[in-house]
């Protein structure tokens, strides 16, 4: 039998040469697990970004949800991801010609009405309005190339597993994705980017919510920004929600390692 890549609570353990604030995490910063409903998420995401002509029912999506969830429980090396955090998405298709900035744009305005329609007393802020820009670039080894392709041709739906690279240096959370394997049944595995995450936040808008605990930094690591070192995050401020980017960087010669930081994973399929 395959030996487990994942802990107890869903966390990559990590192995020689990962550069991570505790071996073993003492959970400290945490995330609670929102509730799976298929339909209220559907709901949600076709709602917030105006999606007048789905391109799937809410049937058909909980149904490749619990596909990808099946895929991942099958696999050993794998089915420990699923003690951790994990909520599904649903993306739309994208033109290839749109820039980063304005690819997102939407996604984000879906994000704050989602958060101020399920908290209206609390806010959610871009904090870098007009980024991602055109210097933005995929991160090698991130994979995330095969998620744009996909979305260019076609609407995908997926899981977003927005803690399992807790603690891990952004460097390190790039890194780990050449141990794991590129498909968990039917659906392809990617380090976390801004859209997908964006789509988890908009089906899942308590992601964040933690009245007893502070939540994860939750870290999109498979975008970069050459020359600006910096990582894009979503982050709770209380119980406001923000989205804006962070320096890698602790001091000139030093990247940051934190024990607040999380990278995720995504796996999603392609929607026929």
């Amino acid at each position: 039998m395959a030996e487990s890549l994942f802990d107890a609570q869903g966390r990559r353990i990590p192995y020689s040469g990962m550069r991570v604030h505790n071996q073993v995490s003492r959970q400290y910063f945490r995330l609670l697990q929102p509730a799976v409903d298929y339909a209220a998420i559907y709901a949600r995401i076709v709602k917030h970004l105006c999606l007048s002509d789905p391109p799937v029912s809410a049937d058909q999506f909980a149904e490749v949800c619990t596909g990808i969830l099946d895929g991942v429980r099958a696999d050993a090396a794998l089915a420990g991801l699923l003690c951790g955090v994990h909520v599904p998405f649903l993306c739309p298709q994208v033109s290839p010609e749109s820039g980063w900035s304005e690819d997102l744009r939407p996604f984000l305005e879906a994000v704050n009405s989602a958060y101020v329609e399920r908290f209206p007393e609390f806010d959610f802020i871009n904090l870098c309005p007009g980024k991602p820009d055109s210097r933005a670039v995929l991160a090698e080894g991130s994979r995330y190339e095969q998620f744009e392709s996909a979305r260019q041709v076609g609407p995908v739906a997926g899981f977003y597993f927005p803690n399992c690279l807790a603690e891990y240096d952004v460097a390190s959370q790039r890194r780990q994705m050449d141990t794991l394997p590129l498909h968990a049944g039917s659906a392809t595995i990617v380090l976390s980017g801004v859209v997908d995450a964006a789509s988890a936040l908009i089906g899942s808008p308590d992601l964040l919510w933690n009245d007893h605990k502070y939540p994860h930094h939750l870290c999109l690591s498979a975008l970069e920004q050459p020359g600006d070192n910096i990582v894009y995050t979503f982050e709770a401020y209380g119980h406001n929600l923000r989205f804006r980017h962070r320096s890698i960087y602790l001091t000139p010669e030093v990247t940051q390692l934190s024990e607040q930081w999380a990278g995720g994973l995504t796996m999603f399929v392609s929607l026929p």
